[in-house]
């Protein structure tokens, strides 16, 4: 799917024997450009895919503010329910620039189209939102036409960047990281977006 810059798909799966995942991912557009969320509701079931589409609801309903007003738009809204881990990303084409900031353990990757082995890690900050949120920092990083960012949540386990060709199509990636690298004991979500030219 293409949303402004960003050339996008997801794959995902809930725990065997569950409803619905807890895993939830927002791809959606703003004033300056698009913002992504992945994000992964404490638990397993409809209680944390309840928290899950709650984080996203907030983070749609305040998409053009800042990743850091955001997080805190999060965390108040999720205050006595069940937490989310989280990571979203800010795509800016007249700036060619991504913004991006994580709490928990949903991981973050930027691989660089130019370079077959250049890539950027997030670093998310130990934490939970809705119940233990520890003082954030974003960090802006320029992009080019063909930069991947990945996000996975803990439900999959970590991958080497061999294990992406970046040419791919988005949805194919996705799958593919999905298929080879899903635990069988928990949700899992990737979540794919190819920068594009502006």
């Amino acid at each position: 799917m293409i949303t402004g810059c960003l050339d996008w798909a997801a794959a995902g799966h809930a725990l065997e024997g569950q409803p619905e995942s807890g895993d939830h991912y927002l791809v959606t557009p703003r004033a300056d450009g698009v913002l992504v969320a992945a994000l992964d509701g404490v638990g397993h079931g409809e209680a944390a895919a309840r928290a899950a589409r709650r984080a996203a609801a907030t983070i749609q309903a305040h998409r053009d503010e800042t990743l850091l007003a955001l997080t805190a738009h999060c965390h108040q809204a999720l205050v006595g329910w069940r937490g989310v881990v989280m990571s979203m990303a800010r795509f800016v084409p007249k700036d060619r620039t991504m913004v991006w900031l994580g709490v928990g353990n949903v991981s973050g990757w930027l691989l660089r189209s130019a370079s077959a082995g250049d890539c950027e890690h997030l670093l998310p900050r130990p934490g939970l939102v809705g119940d233990r949120l520890p003082p954030l920092m974003a960090s802006l990083l320029p992009v080019s036409p063909g930069d991947l960012l990945v996000f996975s949540t803990d439900g999959v386990s970590e991958w080497g960047r061999e294990s992406v060709i970046t040419s791919d199509p988005p949805q194919a990636i996705a799958d593919r990281l999905l298929s080879c690298y899903a635990k069988h004991d928990d949700d899992a979500l990737v979540f794919v977006g190819r920068y594009l030219p502006p």
